[in-house]
């Protein structure tokens, strides 16, 4: 996937090519060779418009190049094979750059930051989606909204970044998505709702908190 949000922007034909059509040539071996398909999907397909959880029937209207180059994925997807489409969001693991380990940088260097307070949304610790992906391999193919449970603002998501590893979390500052200046338009709500997981009996995802904090435990163990 090409999941640098703003670069899609820049990049839109690569971005079409990778996460739409890269898929759509995936499913199409897959459905080949009779292989079980698994697309991860992104909040981004949404507008964030909604003010209650998006569940896995409401109908996408993305606002950037990488939300209509994922939403496109998904349709190829179904189109060539009875793949299962995850939808996930604000993910962070060990691998790779993400938004906690940034902030667990930043923090270090004891650096005063603004981080935007009005984009809600549920972290996900990679950990927990691929225990739940896990579980699907036995579900029915479909659509599921995974991400840890709960929600917070990115300002509030990295406050307890600070808090829990040891820092002062009022380095951390309140600043509204304009003044930011972010290139590719965020969704301001994309809180998923988890009905499909519910449905197949598939257990939630913890609270992103509780989830954080084994990362972060995780993490200095490693140093």
């Amino acid at each position: 996937a090409f999941t640098a949000v703003d670069q899609c922007e820049i990049k839109c034909k690569e971005a079409f090519e990778v996460n739409g059509l890269g898929s759509g040539f995936v499913a199409q071996a897959a459905n080949k060779v009779n292989a079980r398909m698994f697309y991860i999907s992104s909040d981004y397909v949404f507008d964030g418009r909604k003010q209650s959880p998006y569940t896995e029937e409401d109908e996408p209207n993305p606002q950037s190049t990488y939300g209509m180059s994922k939403w496109l994925g998904e349709k190829l997807v179904q189109k060539f094979t009875n793949g299962t489409i995850i939808r996930t969001s604000w993910l962070f693991g060990h691998d790779g750059k993400n938004f906690v380990k940034t902030m667990l940088d930043l923090a270090e260097k004891n650096k005063e930051i603004k981080v935007v307070n009005d984009q809600i949304g549920s972290p996900t610790y990679v950990n927990d989606l691929a225990e739940t992906i896990i579980e699907l391999l036995n579900k029915k193919s479909g659509i599921y909204h995974v991400t840890n449970s709960g929600s917070c603002s990115w300002y509030e998501f990295a406050r307890t970044i600070f808090k829990e590893a040891g820092f002062s979390p009022g380095l951390v500052h309140p600043i509204m998505t304009e003044e930011y200046g972010a290139l590719a338009p965020r969704p301001p709500y994309s809180i998923l709702a988890h009905d499909a997981l519910i449905r197949e009996n598939v257990k939630v995802p913890r609270p992103w908190n509780e989830a954080l904090q084994e990362f972060i435990r995780k993490e200095k163990s490693n140093d």
